[in-house]
C-alpha cells in the first residue's frame, strides 16, 4: 500500500486555485455561435421515433490488476508487459477524434485519470478540451476522486471524497463540468445510504450496475429498470433519486464491440467488403428485441465502450459515425419501428425520460449483495483486503485532524499537503483499490513488518494501553527503543516516570432533547483523584514469545494530577501483579465486579454509585470460548465465540464446499484476572482471539489475530468469527449502511423479489462499515456487534452472528489476475483487528442512543500523537510541561445530544462547516429535532455569515431545484415493513420547502439530516 502511496504523491497535480480571465472566457459558451452545455446541448429527438441515445465512454482502473500508474502509462507489472492501452493514450485518442467532428461526444467517468493527464497538457491541448466542456461533447460524469465502492465505506470519507472531486472540477472548467448524474458502473453492490448522499448532492440521476442476475431478471419482467430509489426513510422526499440500471454496463450491446481484444467485426462499407446491412440488422434486432422492450418510454440508452476502451478512438468513432448514419438514412417500411439514433450523453437520455413523464416504480432497501448467478455471489469483496480497509479509515481520520488542526492551530498554507492527502484518500475507498489486488504486493523493504519483539518502543506500547475512548494529555518521559520483557524490567525499577493532567477546559453542558436522565458528560471522560493501578500478566519467557504484543497490558484507569513511578508486588505464578501508584491520595479504591454487559437503566457513567452485579465465568471446550453473563436483576445472556473457516471459490464469491469447510481447534487457552481488567486468550497456530474486560466500561473488546492463513494445502480459506447467544431472532438481522442508516436484513429473502440461489451462505452475507445486531423481541434484548473496519457478515443460525473477518486464496475462479493472496516476507498477511460487543434492552431509547454515539466515536477516535517541540529541551520536566496549554477545546459549547461538526476546513479565505444529526428517528423520545446556534460556537472563530450548499458544496442550495418524478408509493418505515405486512403504513411524502437559515435563532437538523455552509468569519483573538 505505501508503494502505492509513494507513487501517488509524485503524481499530485498544483492546488486548487481560481481561473484566470482568459480561461474563464475559454469556458463560457458562445451563445451567438449555438454553444451550450449541459442540458441544453443535448440533441432534439422525434416523437414518433425510438430514440436511440449512443454513449461514448470508457473504463479505467485505479487499482485491480496493476497500479496507478501502470494503467496511466502502460508501463509492465510483474504479470504484464508495456503496452499502448493505457489512459494516457485513451484520453489524447479521444480528444483528437471529438475535435476532428463537432457531432461527436464522449462521457468521462475517470476524473482522477483525467486531471493527471491534464496537468502536462499544453496550451493548445487545453484550449481543445475547455471548447469541448463549454460545447457539452466532453461530459462528466460522477464527479467523485474515483469510482467509489459502495458497500464497506464510511459515508463520511465518501462525502470529502466527493467534495474534493466537484471542487476539483469546478475551479477547472467551472459550471460546465458539474456532473449532472452519478456513474457507479463497476461496484460490488449499491448501497441505499450512497443513494442518499448522492441525492442530497444534487445529482439528478443515479446511474449503476451491476445488480443480482435474479433482480435484473424480475425488473426486466416489470419493466422497472428504471425507478425512483429512496435512500432515506427518515429524510424522506429529499433523498429520492431516478435510478437507471445500465442495461449492459459499461460494456457495448453484444456484437459491437469496436476495442482492441474484441472479436466482433467492424462496420465496413467498401464495396468489395461491404456488411453494412448485415450489421444494421444485427443492432436493430439487439435494440427493439433485446433491450427497449424492458423500458416504459421512446427512449433508450445504448453505452457503446468496455473496460480501457477508446485507446484507438478513431476506430471506435469511425464505427459508431457509420452505425448512425446507415440506420438514420436507411429506407424504411410502414409497419417497422423506426429507429433514431444520435450521440448522447446519459444526461440528456435522463432529460427525455422526465420529458415523457413516466410512472416509476420505488425501491426501499439496497442491492446487496449481488449475484452473477444462482451459485456467485459477490461477497467476497466486503471482507477482501482487510489491511487496505483498515488503513483507508485510519487515512481518511488523520486528513479530518489534519483538517480541523490547520484551521484551530491557524497554520500557514499547507494547501499543497492537502492537495497531496485528499488525492490519496479518495483513491483509497475507490472499488478497484479497497477490494482488490496486485498494488498494494510491492512494498519497499524498509516497511514491511518486524517480527522482532523489540518492534515496539516503550512509547508506543505505553500509549496503544489507553482504554479506549479516553481523553487525556500525557507527559512521557522516555528514550530509546527496548523489549516488552526489557519494559516491565524497567518499571518495576522505578527508573520510567508518567504525567497525566486534568482537563483544563472540560465541556459543561447539557441537553434534554432525548432523555433527561441520561448523562452524557461520562464520555467526556472526567478526571478523577483516584489512584492508577498498573496491571501486568506475569508471564513465562514460552508464553511471552507466543503472544508477542498481547502478553499484556498498561492500562491507566482514570486521571490524575499526581507524578507516580510503579512499585513491583509481591510475585506470584500466574494470574495478574497489581503495581500499585506511590504519592497516591488517600482515596480509597472501590472494587467492582467486572462489567460485562450495560444495565439497562442507562449506560453507566462515574456518578453511579450502584453498579450492576455481574456474576462472570469462563470455560474452554474443544472449539469455543464461553463468556457467560449473567446482570442482575435485568439481563441474562450466554455469549460463545469461535473461529471457523470456509473453503476458497474465489475473488468474488464464497462457497459452503464442506470437503474444505472447518473448524479451528484450539491448542492453548491462557486467563488473566485482575482487578480493573480481565483478560483471555485462545491461541491457535494461525489464530489467536483475546478477549477483554474493562471495568465500568459497557461493552466487551475481542482483539482477534488470524494469519498467516495456511494454503499449502491448495485450499484457501475464508475466516470468520462466530458469535453464538441464547437469543431467538428467526433468522433477521440488522446491519448499518456506509456507517450511517441500519438496514433490516432476513435470511434467504430479498425485498422486492424472489431469490434465486444454491448456496445460503454466500447469498446472505451482508457488508458491515460500523455495526451488526440481532435482538430478540420475546426477551427485549439487542446483541450488537461493532468493528474497528468494513468486513461482511451474516446470521445463518438462531441467535449467531458470523463475521468474516479474513481470506487467503490458493486459486482463484476468475483469473490470475484477481486472486486474493496477501503476502509480506513470502509468508501469509497477518491481520489484526477489534470486536466491540455490547448487550443491551432492544427497545430502550438511551441504549440505541449509546450504540450511536459509540459507532461515531469509533470512527473518529482519539489518536495519539508525541512531539519534540524546538521549544522544549531534553531536561524539560512535568512542572514546565504543566505550565503550557496542553488542552484544548474548539468548541465553547456542548452541542446538543445527536449533533456532530462532521466538517471544519479551510474553503478559500472561508470556512467549510458541516453538521449532522446522526441519530434515526427510532433512536428518539420525540421528534429528533435539533437545533444548534453556530454564531458562537467554536472558539476563536465567530461566525459572521454563512451560505448553506448542497452536500457535495458545489451547488448553492438557494439554486438547486430538484427533479420530481410520477412514482409509486413508499412505505413509511421499511424495516417495519420488510417481513411484516401487518405493519404496512405509507408515507405521506409532504418534502421540506427549503429555507434560508437565520443564525440568530439556529439551525435545525432533523434525525439524519447533514446541512453544508460556506461561512465566513473573523477571528476573535489568537492562540495562546
Amino acid at each position: 500500500m505505501i508503494w502505492y502511496i509513494l507513487i501517488i504523491k509524485l503524481i499530485c497535480t498544483t492546488v486548487i486555485t481560481a481561473l484566470d480571465a482568459v480561461s474563464k472566457n475559454l469556458l463560457t459558451p458562445i451563445v451567438e455561435y449555438g454553444e451550450a452545455c449541459g442540458y441544453e446541448s443535448c440533441p432534439q429527438t422525434k416523437p414518433d421515433y425510438l430514440n436511440v441515445h449512443i454513449v461514448a465512454s470508457t473504463h479505467g482502473e485505479l487499482g485491480g490488476s496493476r497500479t496507478f500508474l501502470e494503467h496511466f502509462t502502460g508501463d509492465g507489472s510483474q504479470m504484464f508487459t508495456t503496452s499502448d492501452i493505457n489512459m494516457k493514450n485513451i484520453l489524447d485518442s479521444v480528444i483528437t477524434s471529438l475535435w476532428t467532428d463537432s457531432a461527436r461526444t464522449f462521457t468521462l467517468s475517470d476524473i482522477t485519470y483525467f486531471f493527471y493527464w491534464w496537468k502536462d497538457r499544453d496550451s493548445t491541448v487545453r484550449r481543445m478540451v475547455y471548447e469541448l466542456i463549454r460545447q457539452g461533447r466532453l461530459f462528466f460524469v460522477g464527479g467523485g476522486w474515483g469510482m467509489s465502492d459502495e458497500s464497506t465505506t464510511h459515508y463520511h470519507a465518501i462525502i470529502d471524497h466527493y467534495t474534493y472531486g466537484l471542487r476539483k472540477l469546478n475551479a477547472t472548467f467551472l459550471e460546465c463540468a458539474r456532473p449532472l448524474v452519478t456513474w457507479q458502473a463497476d461496484t460490488f453492490g449499491h448501497s441505499r445510504e450512497f443513494a442518499s448522499l448522492m441525492a442530497q448532492m444534487g445529482f439528478d440521476g443515479h446511474f449503476i450496475s451491476p445488480i443480482s442476475f435474479d433482480d435484473e431478471l424480475a425488473r426486466m419482467t416489470s419493466r422497472s429498470l428504471e425507478f425512483v430509489w429512496r435512500g432515506s426513510d427518515d429524510l424522506g422526499a429529499e433523498t429520492d433519486i431516478f435510478t437507471h440500471k445500465l442495461f449492459d454496463g459499461y460494456w457495448s450491446p453484444p456484437g459491437f464491440c469496436f476495442g482492441i481484444g474484441c472479436t466482433d467485426p467492424m462496420i465496413v462499407v467498401d464495396a468489395e467488403f461491404n456488411n453494412v446491412a448485415e450489421r444494421i440488422q444485427a443492432f436493430k434486432k439487439q435494440i427493439l428485441e433485446h433491450q427497449s422492450p424492458f423500458y416504459t418510454t421512446n427512449n433508450v440508452m445504448v453505452v457503446m465502450g468496455q473496460k480501457m476502451g477508446y485507446h484507438d478512438a478513431k476506430i471506435w468513432f469511425t464505427n459508431i459515425d457509420t452505425l448512425i448514419r446507415s440506420i438514420n438514412e436507411a429506407k424504411r417500411k410502414d409497419d417497422e419501428v423506426h429507429l433514431n439514433l444520435m450521440y448522447s450523453t446519459p444526461a440528456c437520455y435522463l432529460k427525455e425520460i422526465k420529458k415523457a413523464l413516466p410512472v416509476l416504480k420505488t425501491k426501499q432497501d439496497d442491492f446487496l449483495p449481488i449475484a452473477n448467478d444462482k451459485n456467485a455471489y459477490f461477497t467476497g469483496m466486503f471482507y477482501s483486503r482487510p489491511a487496505i480497509k483498515y488503513l483507508a479509515r485510519e487515512l481518511h481520520l488523520y486528513l479530518l485532524i489534519a483538517k480541523q488542526l490547520q484551521m484551530f492551530g491557524h497554520l500557514k498554507n499547507h494547501d499543497q499537503l492537502f492537495e497531496d492527502i485528499q488525492w490519496i484518500a479518495g483513491d483509497t475507498i475507490d472499488h478497484s483499490i479497497i477490494k482488490i489486488p496486485e498494488f498494494a504486493r510491492r512494498i519497499p523493504e524498509r516497511f514491511l513488518p518486524s517480527h522482532s519483539p523489540a518492534l515496539f518502543d516503550e512509547m508506543v506500547f505505553i500509549a496503544e494501553k489507553i482504554p479506549p475512548m479516553g481523553y487525556r494529555s500525557y507527559y512521557l518521559q522516555i528514550e530509546g527503543s527496548r523489549t516488552k520483557r526489557a519494559i516491565i524490567k524497567k518499571m518495576t525499577k522505578n527508573k520510567k516516570r508518567k504525567f497525566l493532567t486534568r482537563q483544563s477546559h472540560s465541556v459543561k453542558a447539557s441537553d434534554n432533547n432525548l432523555i433527561t436522565q441520561y448523562d452524557d458528560d461520562y464520555y467526556l471522560d472526567e478526571l478523577t483523584h483516584k489512584p492508577t493501578i498498573i496491571e501486568f500478566a506475569n508471564v513465562s519467557k514460552g508464553e511471552e514469545d507466543s503472544l508477542k504484543e498481547y502478553g499484556y497490558v498498561l492500562t491507566p484507569r482514570s486521571k490524575s494530577n499526581e507524578t507516580y513511578k510503579a512499585t513491583e508486588a509481591p510475585k506470584r505464578e500466574g494470574g495478574i501483579e497489581a503495581h500499585h501508584l506511590d504519592n497516591i491520595s488517600t482515596d480509597s479504591i472501590t472494587p467492582h465486579q467486572l462489567n460485562l454487559s450495560s444495565s439497562c437503566t442507562g449506560a453507566p457513567t462515574p456518578d453511579h454509585t450502584e453498579l450492576p452485579t455481574i456474576n462472570s465465568t469462563e470455560k474452554s471446550s474443544d472449539t469455543t470460548t464461553t463468556t457467560s453473563a449473567s446482570i442482575t436483576p435485568l439481563l441474562t445472556s450466554t455469549i460463545k465465540t469461535a473461529t471457523d473457516y470456509y473453503g476458497d471459490e474465489g475473488s468474488f464469491n464464497i462457497t459452503n464446499d464442506e470437503e474444505n469447510n472447518g473448524e479451528v481447534t484450539w491448542e492453548q487457552e491462557l486467563m488473566f484476572r485482575g482487578q480493573y481488567l480481565h483478560y483471555a486468550y485462545t491461541i491457535i497456530t494461525q489464530y489467536l482471539q483475546a478477549l477483554r474486560l474493562y471495568k465500568e466500561l459497557p461493552y466487551v473488546e475481542i482483539d482477534w489475530c488470524v494469519g498467516p492463513i495456511p494454503v499449502d494445502d491448495a485450499f484457501g480459506r475464508e475466516v470468520f468469527v462466530r458469535y453464538s447467544t441464547d437469543l431467538q431472532n428467526n433468522g433477521v438481522f440488522y446491519t448499518d449502511s456506509n456507517g450511517r442508516q441500519t438496514i433490516k436484513r432476513i435470511k434467504n429473502k430479498r425485498y422486492t423479489h424472489q431469490m434465486v440461489y444454491t448456496d445460503d451462505i454466500s447469498a446472505n452475507i451482508y457488508p458491515i462499515t460500523s455495526k451488526v445486531y440481532i435482538e430478540d423481541t420475546n426477551k427485549n434484548i439487542r446483541f450488537s456487534i461493532f468493528p474497528d473496519r468494513g468486513e461482511g457478515c451474516t446470521s445463518l443460525d438462531e441467535g449467531e452472528i458470523d463475521v468474516m473477518v479474513h481470506r487467503r486464496l490458493a486459486i482463484d475462479n476468475n483469473g490470475p489476475t484477481d486472486g486474493i493472496n496477501d503476502t509480506a516476507v513470502e509468508t501469509g498477511l497477518v491481520i489484526r483487528g477489534k470486536h466491540r460487543l455490547y448487550l443491551s434492552k432492544a427497545d430502550y431509547k438511551p441504549n440505541k442512543f449509546f450504540e450511536k454515539k459509540f459507532a461515531k466515536e469509533l470512527e473518529i477516535q482519539p489518536q495519539i500523537f508525541t512531539s519534540a517541540h524546538p521549544f522544549y529541551d531534553s531536561s524539560i520536566g512535568y512542572t514546565n510541561w504543566s505550565e503550557c496549554r496542553n488542552e484544548y477545546s474548539a468548541l465553547n459549547k456542548k452541542l446538543p445530544i445527536g449533533l456532530h461538526v462532521l466538517s471544519f476546513e479551510k474553503w478559500n479565505e472561508k470556512l467549510l462547516i458541516r453538521f449532522e444529526n446522526y441519530l434515526e428517528s427510532t433512536d428518539v423520545v420525540k421528534n429528533g429535532v435539533k437545533i444548534v446556534n453556530i454564531l458562537n460556537l467554536f472558539n476563536d472563530y465567530l461566525i459572521t455569515g454563512c451560505e448553506e450548499t448542497m452536500l457535495g458544496t458545489n451547488i448553492r442550495r438557494s439554486d438547486y431545484f430538484k427533479m420530481e418524478w410520477q412514482k409509486g408509493k413508499f412505505v413509511k418505515k421499511f424495516n417495519d415493513v420488510y417481513g411484516n405486512d401487518s405493519n404496512l403504513e405509507f408515507a405521506d411524502d409532504v418534502g421540506r420547502q427549503y429555507e434560508k437559515v437565520n443564525l440568530a435563532v439556529g439551525i435545525k437538523l432533523v434525525p439524519q439530516q447533514i446541512r453544508t455552509f460556506v461561512c465566513s468569519y473573523r477571528l476573535v483573538r489568537e492562540m495562546s
